[in-house]
């Protein structure tokens, strides 16, 4: 019955404008990427990215990252990211969003001896889903695409892959 009820509370709060209030005068936001905390996880260390986002206008958006990834041994990482944002579908609930960056990586690590160390510009393109709940609490999960533009130093393995994030945020 426990079931039942929440399904149908988060059915009705989904494709209702329950949570959604007005927040035209809020258009910046705050926010603290937590994947990088599972990257760091599993690198055996600790991970965290913090960004800031304004929108410029009904539809576009600009905003920056800065994500540190390290194990404090063998590997440090870090991704300073400026990205443009276009948002197509606009709801009071949330917004759809297309995000294209440039990002400058850092990776220096010394595992089994090999000291590898890549400096890097990758293009970032991602879609994701702003929530918007009880007017400026902000969820995000967003996933998309890296590539690597330009190696300027080292020899990045990697040259294209997945990229996903998920932000918890708060709009002012």
């Amino acid at each position: 019955m426990k079931r039942l009820f929440l399904s149908f509370v988060l059915f009705f709060g989904a494709f209702s404008n329950i949570f959604g209030q007005d927040i035209q005068d809020k258009n910046q936001m705050i926010f603290v990427d937590i994947f990088p905390i599972v990257t760091g996880i599993v690198s055996g260390g600790v991970g965290l990215g913090f960004g800031y986002e304004h929108d410029i206008g009904k539809y576009f958006g600009t905003g920056g990252e800065i994500i540190f990834v390290s194990d404090f041994d063998d590997m440090i990482s870090y991704n300073i990211i400026a990205n443009g944002i276009f948002y197509p579908i606009r709801t009071r609930i949330g917004n759809l969003f297309i995000d294209e960056g440039l990002s400058y990586r850092r990776r220096k690590s010394n595992y089994d001896g090999s000291n590898d160390d890549i400096i890097c510009l990758m293009g970032l393109t991602n879609i994701g889903w702003k929530i918007i709940l009880f007017n400026s609490f902000v969820l995000i999960p967003e996933f998309g695409i890296k590539y690597d533009i330009v190696t300027f130093y080292g020899d990045e393995a990697y040259k294209f892959g997945l990229n996903i994030k998920t932000k918890i945020g708060w709009m002012f």
